[in-house]
């Protein structure tokens, strides 16, 4: 057992995810078997849990059988699928969570125990989900869509742990009808918005567009690089997030290299200032998530930006039907 532990987290980024998502695969079908069950017993709570099952289920297998056979079908319509069912989700768990707000619903009470077991494991699961997302980043899309997918399910399980918080908290001032209404809601309409990132999310991102080459218009005099200089490029310039930048080698003319993304500079910030963080991060980490979005999509345009740079510095882009000739020639 513990040389197995070892040899887990000893295994590659993409190994492990491949690992963690066949089971999940498993675990997500089990799950929703027994929800389905336990709906004849205990209410259409249960049946609703069920479909969000399938749901991540459909879309995580979608991007297992993506990575596995990439050649059985297209990159668009695996994504686009996973798109769909994201929406789908986020539609069915709205309208199930806006009963609570239109109609005098009442939501199962919990003991102190399992209220606080829920929250515990739903906070893990949140803390592992963006640990995720963090790591998954230029690892290819696929990998970005099953981290996005935890994300989700750590957001119905927040939604889950709040009903169970607000049962036990319960008072005659309070309508947490309202209150787990407008959280289910809230959680509904983050996760379509996570669907349509994720029909836009490929071109949007570098990913699988970061090596670029560029050549020395001709006509035009090159008095910056000599051959074998390093060329850096600083493109972004951001205090909070991860910046980019280009970075090539000049050789005959051409300048061959790649964009990449740097860590974010919060982890150089004083230890202090890092501590204070952490303890606000509840508070924080929507605020961060936001930006983040921001951030990503500004920076939409950043190889556009990459190309008017080089251009001013009088050198073309390569197409990439040419790449492959400059790349033979220079091994």
């Amino acid at each position: 057992m513990t040389h197995f532990i070892k040899r887990y987290l000893h295994l590659p980024f993409k190994e492990k995810t491949l690992l963690n998502t066949k089971l999940s695969l498993v675990f997500n079908i089990l799950m929703c078997l027994i929800k389905i069950i336990l709906s004849f017993f205990f209410g259409i709570f249960f049946f609703i849990a069920s479909v969000l099952n399938i749901f991540i289920f459909v879309s995580k297998l979608e991007c297992y059988l993506g990575i596995k056979y990439p050649n059985k079908k297209s990159f668009k319509y695996r994504n686009n699928m996973i798109g769909i069912f994201f929406i789908l989700a986020g539609l069915q768990y709205t309208i199930y969570m806006s009963r609570f707000i239109f109609f005098d619903v009442k939501p199962l009470h919990y003991d102190l125990v399992l209220a606080c077991i829920i929250a515990l494991v739903s906070f893990i699961e949140l803390g592992f989900a963006i640990k995720g997302c963090f790591n998954a980043y230029n690892k290819g899309h696929y990998y970005r869509n099953i981290k996005t997918i935890n994300l989700c399910s750590a957001f119905f399980a927040m939604a889950l742990t709040e009903i169970a918080v607000m049962s036990i908290s319960r008072t005659d001032d309070i309508n947490t009808s309202l209150i787990n209404g407008l959280f289910g809601v809230s959680v509904g309409i983050i996760t379509m918005l996570l669907g349509c990132f994720v029909f836009v999310a490929p071109k949007v991102s570098i990913i699988d567009r970061e090596h670029n080459i560029y050549r020395l218009i001709e006509g035009k005099q090159n008095k910056t690089y000599v051959n074998h200089d390093i060329v850096h490029i600083q493109l972004t310039k951001s205090k909070i997030y991860g910046n980019f930048s280009y970075h090539g080698t000049f050789y005959n003319g051409t300048i061959d290299g790649h964009i990449k993304k740097h860590s974010s500079p919060v982890l150089n910030y004083p230890l202090w200032l890092i501590i204070i963080l952490i303890i606000l991060s509840e508070i924080l980490i929507f605020v961060y998530g936001i930006g983040a979005l921001i951030f990503y999509f500004k920076n939409a345009h950043i190889i556009d930006k990459l190309d008017k740079i080089m251009q001013e510095k009088g050198f073309s882009k390569i197409k990439e039907e040419e790449q492959e000739n400059i790349e033979f020639v220079h091994n």
